[in-house]
């Protein structure tokens, strides 16, 4: 008699029952770990559109309103100011926008 995982035969002799169980239960939670990774990747495709429908809404920008800044900006982190090797004042600025977060 035999077995028939992932499409594949395995000979019960080879596979006692305990065995079965412990390889189903892998096949059970790569089935889950694939399901979860799909809809990890529908959810950023659908942030993605919902990104490119609200951002042609302003694809001429003549200037930065508040109604554009809190439609298409989610935060902005503004970090301690520091000196760099020049001696010169710098201040990092991180942006994070709407459904598809920072931008490097």
């Amino acid at each position: 008699m035999q077995a028939v995982y992932c499409g594949r035969l395995f000979p019960k002799a080879l596979f006692p029952k305990q065995g079965r169980k412990v390889i189903a239960g892998q096949f059970d939670e790569t089935v889950k770990t694939i399901f979860t990774k799909i809809e990890e990747t529908k959810e950023e495709t659908d942030d993605a559109r919902r990104w490119v429908d609200l951002i042609q809404k302003y694809s001429a920008i003549d200037e930065f309103t508040d109604l554009l800044l809190n439609e298409l900006i989610e935060k902005i982190v503004v970090h301690q100011s520091w000196k760099d090797g020049n001696g010169k004042t710098v201040r990092d600025i991180e942006i994070y926008y709407r459904f598809v977060g920072k931008i490097d």
